[in-house]
């Protein structure tokens, strides 16, 4: 065993041990970094298609963040047509613009949309600085305090409870 104290106490068990204590043959597959284990005395299981899906996953978060095609929308506000943001426009509370980021989908991506939300109606020091403040967040269980910054005649207001899985950003009209 191996025991670690940060970020939090936990204590590590080589899986290769554990899985032949408990009566399982282990192969490792450094191609895929992948652990295969199966029933003592049985053949190794065929795993192609897991370790195809987690490769398929794997490159589309570390691939090249490409622009996609994008429209318009409520006073000019550019969206990309495909985003994992969760984008709503309404008039309720003067609000031109609610997104979501979340923290459990590739994050990158929602950095890049958010930026070219924001960009389209707002100065890139600004978007920068707002930018900024919402990649303190990096976990769940961080609160992010409401932060607002004022610009073209607009609130932008950043926040996230702690426990909470997403960053609420709002663009509201003064």
């Amino acid at each position: 065993p191996i025991l670690k104290t940060e970020p939090a106490p936990r204590t590590y068990l080589p899986a290769r041990y554990v899985a032949e204590g408990l009566g399982f043959q282990v192969d490792w597959d450094p191609d895929t970094r992948t652990v295969i284990c199966w029933p003592q005395g049985e053949s190794q299981p065929d795993v192609s298609a897991a370790q195809e899906h987690v490769k398929q996953i794997r490159d589309k978060e570390t691939k090249q963040i490409e622009p996609n095609e994008e429209y318009t929308v409520n006073r000019g506000y550019k969206v990309p047509k495909e985003t994992d943001l969760k984008v709503d426009f309404y008039d309720l509370y003067n609000i031109d613009v609610s997104t979501n980021i979340l923290l459990f989908k590739p994050i990158e991506k929602q950095y890049q949309d958010l930026v070219l939300i924001l960009t389209s109606k707002f100065s890139p020091e600004l978007v920068d600085q707002v930018m900024a403040y919402v990649k303190q967040k990096t976990n769940w269980d961080q609160e992010l305090k409401l932060k607002e910054w004022v610009a073209n005649g607009c609130f932008i207001e950043v926040g996230s409870n702690a426990g909470n899985s997403g960053i609420q950003i709002d663009v509201r009209r003064i």
